[in-house]
């Protein structure tokens, strides 16, 4: 495999039959970060509309599959135990927004980071 440049523009021209593959699954990878990446960067909102725009339904109800009543308890079991006892992680910011990594440490899953 080598690189050729024409009026400025890469050019790669592969040599051997296996390349194609290496470059398919460099870009399978490459793909799934991305995804993950996008998906790790959602933040969910307690409003009644989704927020227009996004690739996803950004409503923590929809997230959690959990009603408004049951997750304001989870905030603020969160917030008056300072997480000790639990509840669901968030941020004010003149509104509660709660992260997918938050979510996810809320719904179980080990492997979930701060």
């Amino acid at each position: 495999m080598h690189v050729e440049f024409t009026n400025g523009v890469a050019q790669l021209k592969l040599t051997e039959p296996r390349e194609m593959e290496v470059i398919r699954l460099a870009a399978e990878v490459y793909a799934n970060r991305l995804a993950e990446a996008e998906l790790q960067s959602r933040v969910y909102h307690l409003g009644k509309e989704p927020t227009p725009g996004k690739s996803f339904d950004d409503r923590l109800t929809v997230r959690l599959s959990l009603s408004r009543s049951t997750i304001m308890g989870q905030l603020d079991l969160y917030r008056t135990s300072g997480g000790k006892l639990g509840g669901l992680r968030y941020t004010w910011v003149g509104r509660y927004l709660v992260s997918e990594a938050a979510c996810l440490e809320f719904l179980g899953d080990k492997n979930a980071s701060h």
